[in-house]
């Protein structure tokens, strides 16, 4: 391996024997690269600030053409940056529905497609937040944050009400504007029977969001929460205690007949501030997740082609399972 010492306009190159030494220079690329921004996001970005102050989809669009013109950038190169560009729009995408629906299958799906086409995505759950506090009020630690929780077999909790999980949504939101200022998208993924209330406490971000509503048939989902229970991990490291919870955590029976049997969907697909937002998915077959697949690709397609066709708002067309309202 040869090393350039450059000082003073003076080349003083260095031959490195091993593959000891070249390993350091391996890992600190490796490190480079993995923080790195991906060259569709640079550009995006360079194309919104070349749009002008306040740009429009039409402005984006001209700026998106006329820097592909002056990079030379091929076809595929330039659609890759428009789906950067149209993702941008829709940037934090809340995943909700009832529980045993599939709302974390959905989550993890569009996420990994996103990774693959280069969009640094973030995914959250209000589920950590809510197990915090559930955890804070055992140990009676102060000053009490949620109140309400009952313990259950399998490390799972229960609540009476959701205003119990008042204090969890509050923490998300805030988690989700910082993320926003951080990540291409955001996928925010809570479980909540009146919907319109929680989503108020994101109502600042509605204009960059999209709202997936998961939804399966009662059986199917009382089926799911029964197969899917997985209790947290504990570990000690040290004088810490690590707790690492589940998507597929349990759920106590109870709390699922009673408190999560139907949500709000009518009202939140009624409501003027959010009906535009909305993209349905029925999740109504065990198939090992492959329609929810087919859905979130073409969730990105469509808003790929509403974002080409200077539509706002967007319009998601019917298939593989998928509607919008």
């Amino acid at each position: 391996m040869i090393v350039n010492y450059h000082q003073d306009s003076a080349d003083r190159p260095v031959r490195l024997s091993g593959t000891a030494l070249a390993q350091v220079f391996r890992d600190h690329f490796d490190a480079a690269w993995s923080a790195a921004k991906p060259l569709e996001s640079i550009l995006a970005e360079r194309i919104v600030a070349n749009a002008g102050r306040l740009p429009d989809a039409p402005a984006i669009l001209r700026s998106l053409t006329d820097v592909a013109a002056d990079l030379n950038l091929s076809p595929k190169i330039r659609e890759r940056v428009l789906t950067h560009l149209a993702l941008r729009q829709r940037s934090v995408v809340f995943v909700v529905g009832l529980p045993g629906t599939g709302k974390s299958l959905a989550r993890r799906a569009l996420g990994r497609q996103l990774r693959a086409l280069g969009i640094q995505t973030h995914e959250l759950s209000d589920y950590v937040y809510a197990y915090r506090d559930f955890l804070h009020g055992c140990i009676r630690l102060q000053p009490p944050r949620g109140v309400g929780f009952e313990p259950h077999d399998g490390g799972a909790f229960g609540v009476q009400d959701e205003g119990a999980l008042k204090p969890a949504l509050q923490a998300l939101a805030q988690a989700v504007r910082e993320s926003a200022k951080e990540h291409q998208v955001t996928l925010v993924e809570f479980a909540r029977v009146d919907l319109v209330a929680a989503l108020q406490e994101f109502d600042e971000l509605r204009c960059r969001s999209l709202v997936v509503h998961v939804q399966a048939p009662r059986s199917l989902q009382t089926d799911r929460l029964w197969r899917r229970a997985e209790p947290p991990d504990l570990a000690i490291d040290g004088q810490s205690v690590r707790l690492l919870l589940s998507d597929d955590h349990a759920l106590p029976s109870a709390v699922d007949q009673d408190l999560y049997r139907v949500d709000d969907l009518d009202r939140l697909t009624a409501s003027s501030r959010w009906r535009d937002r909305i993209v349905l998915i029925d999740n109504d077959l065990d198939d090992g997740g492959a329609r929810i697949e087919k859905c979130m690709q073409a969730l990105i397609h469509d808003l790929v082609e509403d974002y080409r066709a200077e539509a706002v708002p967007i319009a998601v067309a019917n298939q593989a399972g998928m509607s919008h309202r």
